[in-house]
């Protein structure tokens, strides 16, 4: 819209140039066929005409200067506009940079929280194994503790066994010990006997 309207007024500042000069032409031609028709008149009217076409000459050069100075001050509105409308631009330009800028300056922020998240979970992993290794050592200690109570059992079983064994050696011993005094007992009655 806005450069639709410049060239709109380039257009309408050429066509009132081209006017003026065009109609500065016909003046001038209409003046010199009036010259020419109104050679046959008497001097008097020569001596006016002398006197008159001076002056129409200042007014026309002062009617071309006031069209040049619009013409000029129309074409320097139309350069401020243009340096207006680059300097809009440049902005625009300017803040789509400052945004892009900030949209990766988000993206980073968010890049290095999903690091700090990756480094928390990597850690909250480590100690899980860390925890399981505890937990492995802890049964297998516990495994070791079963182990050696099982050892102090059989141990047990062990020195059980060998006093039973120690105890019917004794009640064997006993037995012998009974069977021969018995036997010692026999032979006295029967010797007893033999002397009677």
């Amino acid at each position: 819209m806005f450069d639709f309207n410049i060239k709109f007024r380039i257009n309408k500042l050429c066509i009132i140039f081209s006017s003026g000069y065009s109609s500065n032409r016909e003046s001038s031609s209409g003046s010199s066929r009036r010259s020419s028709r109104s050679s046959s008149s008497s001097s008097s009217s020569k001596k006016q005409q002398q006197k008159q076409q001076p002056k129409k000459q200042q007014k026309k050069q002062q009617q071309k200067e006031k069209k040049k100075q619009q013409y000029q001050q129309e074409h320097e509105k139309l350069l401020q506009q243009q340096l207006q409308q680059q300097q809009l631009q440049q902005q625009q330009l300017q803040q789509q940079q400052l945004q892009q800028q900030l949209q990766q300056q988000h993206q980073q922020q968010q890049q290095q929280q999903q690091q700090q998240q990756q480094h928390e979970q990597q850690q909250q992993q480590q100690q899980q194994q860390q925890q399981q290794q505890q937990q492995q050592q802890q049964q297998q200690q516990q495994q070791q503790q079963q182990q050696q109570q099982q050892q102090q059992q059989q141990q047990q079983q062990q020195q059980q066994q060998q006093q039973q064994q120690q105890q019917q050696q004794q009640q064997q011993q006993q037995q012998q010990q009974q069977q021969q005094q018995q036997q010692q007992q026999q032979k006295v009655c029967q010797e007893q006997q033999l002397f009677v």
